[in-house]
């Protein structure tokens, strides 16, 4: 399966870069929701986010600040969203993690919102029971993760730049 974003890594697909080190590429995105809308990423083919290191981490979210301030700055923008999506449901489109910086201005029309869900002080408990049970065990998260990757049958949409 052909992922776009190493594609972009090799030169493969062109790309407008704006950032470039050992690890990580920004470019902007082709489609943009605003002028300057960035697309962070790891150069190694990363599906999610807990396939990082926890340094690896770190470093993509500084340099994902360090970003985010430089094109606000640049565009002259009011704010900015960054977005993360992991898994198909999520709307992740192509297998690979990606960060989309986005800046924002007043009256921009970007929308991003949810109808809010009612949830119970019971289903709270329940949830964080569960979270802490898989933080404890380490095994588990390994276990899950595969089982996560199996889930992932979406077809990577590669969309046609030029």
């Amino acid at each position: 399966m052909e992922c776009l974003f190493c594609d972009i890594v090799k030169g493969k697909t062109p790309s407008f870069k704006v950032y470039e080190d050992r690890e990580f590429m920004a470019v902007f995105d082709i489609r943009p929701a605003n002028p300057g809308h960035l697309i962070l990423f790891p150069k190694r083919h990363v599906v999610f986010l807990s396939d990082m290191s926890d340094e690896e981490i770190g470093k993509f979210f500084s340099l994902a600040s360090k970003l985010a301030s430089l094109v606000v700055k640049a565009v002259e923008a009011k704010g900015y969203n960054l977005i993360y999506s992991a898994g198909a449901q999520a709307g992740q489109l192509t297998p690979h993690v990606i960060l989309h910086i986005i800046p924002r201005f007043e009256g921009d029309e970007v929308k991003i919102f949810w109808e809010p869900k009612s949830v119970n002080e019971k289903d709270f408990e329940r949830i964080r029971e569960r979270i802490l049970k898989f933080f404890e065990g380490k095994e588990e998260k390994k276990k899950e993760r595969k089982e996560e990757k199996k889930l992932y049958k979406v077809e990577p949409r590669i969309p046609r730049y030029w």
